[in-house]
């Protein structure tokens, strides 16, 4: 049984008594973002905020070049992904979703894009998490809204524990077997993986690109201080855009297991035949 409980700027999902993640929406100086999710052995595989990157928060959507303005970082000049309603909040035998509006609001205070994000943290195969992570992207006026192709891209972007990351011990691999950064960095894959030891559990953790995303399999932006982010404009070197009335849809999972060698490629067999 997942339940979730509401509070002023966050929603915490447990099973069991137990946290499994903690998506944080309304907090000062940073985006919405799943801040904490947990293995089933009680590591927990996220990094929030970290020191050489404090814009980097766990599991979180945003973009280095909307029309020009950042919703990546948060500086003084940055846009902002600000909280609009919950359209729903719910928890399961299976499942606990949120389903959220956002909207992209420039400095001037003017909305560039609206996005309706779902996410569903539900029980996997043997004692894995997953979180099915969805995001509509929709123009907020009546002009088209350009995506720039730069690095600071992710629909969702992940930041796995220091544990997790080659520089923190841990390591990482796509699916065509890629173990380093440079191996890895711009090429296509249907997933990238993290393990490690966290404290003294032994965890990894996924990203997978569903295959019915446009340009599937995306390529990877790839960092072995622990960061994966799909983002294939920038390697193609090609805009994204959103036009009224065309909306932009991208689903990933984020998959949590406890161990080092998990079968990932049988995770994402899994995922991409269920249905959306």
């Amino acid at each position: 049984m997942f339940e979730v409980t509401e509070t002023a700027g966050a929603v915490a999902i447990t099973s069991s008594g137990q946290e499994v993640a903690l998506y944080v929406y309304n907090a000062p100086g940073h985006q919405p973002a799943l801040t904490r999710l947990y293995a089933a052995n009680g590591a927990q595989l996220l990094a929030n905020g970290p020191l050489d990157s404090p814009h980097h928060h766990g599991v979180w959507a945003g973009h280095g070049s909307v029309d020009g303005v950042d919703f990546w970082h948060n500086r003084h000049n940055s846009g902002r992904i600000v909280h609009r309603r919950f359209e729903s909040v719910h928890g399961g035998e299976q499942s606990a979703s949120i389903t959220q509006v956002c909207d992209w609001v420039q400095p001037n205070g003017v909305p560039l894009l609206t996005d309706t994000r779902t996410i569903v943290v539900s029980q996997g195969a043997g004692d894995a998490h997953c979180v099915d992570f969805e995001i509509l992207l929709r123009a907020a006026g009546a002009a088209t809204v350009t995506l720039a192709p730069v690095r600071e891209f992710g629909m969702p972007a992940l930041r796995v524990a220091r544990e997790l990351a080659p520089r923190g011990g841990g390591a990482m691999q796509s699916a065509d077997g890629a173990t380093t950064e440079k191996a890895m960095l711009g090429k296509r894959s249907r997933w990238v993986h993290f393990s490690g030891k966290v404290g003294r559990h032994s965890a990894g953790i996924a990203i997978m690109e569903d295959p019915r995303n446009n340009d599937h399999p995306t390529a990877w932006y790839v960092r072995d201080y622990g960061l994966a982010a799909g983002n294939g404009p920038l390697f193609a070197d090609e805009p994204l855009t959103v036009a009224p009335r065309r909306p932009l849809r991208f689903r990933y999972r984020i998959w949590a297991h406890n161990g080092l060698h998990e079968e990932v490629s049988a995770a994402w067999d899994r995922f991409a035949a269920a249905p959306v």
